[in-house]
C-alpha cells in the first residue's frame, strides 16, 4: 500500500485517527502490511511495500521445493528471515502518543501469528516427521480460534464498536498463548529444521492444551 503522507493522518481529529490504527491493526493481525503499520526484517531498513502476505507468501513457497537434507536447508533459511520480521508504526510522530502507545502494545501479535502460523504450514509437511506433524496440527488448533477472534473483532470495528483500548483487552488471551507458542517454536529443534528428538513432551503438552 502507499505509505506516504498524503493522507494527512497528522491534521486528522483523534477519533478519526484512532479508526484508521483499528482498521490497519485487523489487518496487520492477519500478517497484511497497511498504510500506517509495515513490516520489516533485518537489513529491510524500511517496509517492504508489497505487504506481510506477500512477502510471507514467497518465503513459504520455497520451502516446498525439496525434502529430506534438502528440505531441512530450506527450513534453516527460512527460520533465520522469520527470526527477524517486525511490524511497526509508520509516522508515528504525527499519530496520538496515546494511540501510537497502545498501537506499539498490540504490535508483537502480529509478529507472533505471522512465525507461527509459518511453523504451522512447513512442519505439517510429511517429511518433517510425525512429532512435527501433531505439533503443527495442535499450532493450526490455535491458530484457527485466533483468527475467529479477529474476524469477530472486525465486526465490531464495522458496527463502530471497537476502540483501540478495547482491542487491547480481547487481544490479551492471544498474546499470552502465541507469545507462548511462539517461544517454544523458536526454541526448539523444530524451528531449525533438525531431527526432534527432544521435543515429543512438547507436542503432547500443546495437544492436550487444545483439546
Amino acid at each position: 500500500m502507499d505509505t506516504s503522507q498524503d493522507d494527512g493522518i497528522a491534521d486528522m481529529p483523534i477519533q478519526l485517527q484512532e479508526s484508521m490504527l483499528v482498521e490497519d491493526l485487523l489487518y496487520a493481525l492477519l500478517g497484511v502490511e497497511g498504510t500506517h503499520i509495515l513490516v520489516k526484517r533485518d537489513g529491510d531498513g524500511a517496509g517492504a511495500g508489497g505487504g506481510a502476505a506477500s512477502d510471507y507468501g514467497s518465503v513459504t513457497s520455497g520451502a516446498g521445493a525439496g525434502a529430506g537434507g534438502a528440505a531441512s536447508t530450506a527450513f534453516e533459511g527460512i527460520d533465520a528471515s522469520m527470526r527477524s520480521i517486525e511490524f511497526y508504526l509508520a509516522d508515528r510522530d504525527g499519530i496520538n502518543e496515546s494511540l501510537a502507545f497502545l498501537v506499539d502494545r498490540v504490535l508483537p501479535l502480529c509478529r507472533y501469528y505471522v512465525r507461527c502460523s509459518w511453523y504451522a504450514e512447513m512442519r505439517s509437511r510429511y517429511e518433517a516427521g510425525l512429532v512435527a506433524n501433531a505439533f503443527a496440527a495442535a499450532c493450526r488448533l490455535l491458530l484457527r480460534e485466533y483468527t475467529l477472534l479477529v474476524a469477530q473483532l472486525e465486526n465490531f470495528a464495522r458496527q463502530g464498536r471497537l476502540s483501540l483500548q478495547k482491542l487491547w483487552f480481547f487481544l490479551q488471551p492471544s498474546m499470552r498463548t502465541l507469545s507462548t507458542l511462539d517461544a517454544v517454536i523458536f526454541a526448539s529443534p523444530f524451528a531449525m529444521g533438525t531431527t526432534p528428538r527432544v521435543c515429543g513432551g512438547v507436542a503432547v503438552w500443546m495437544c492436550t492444551c487444545v483439546a
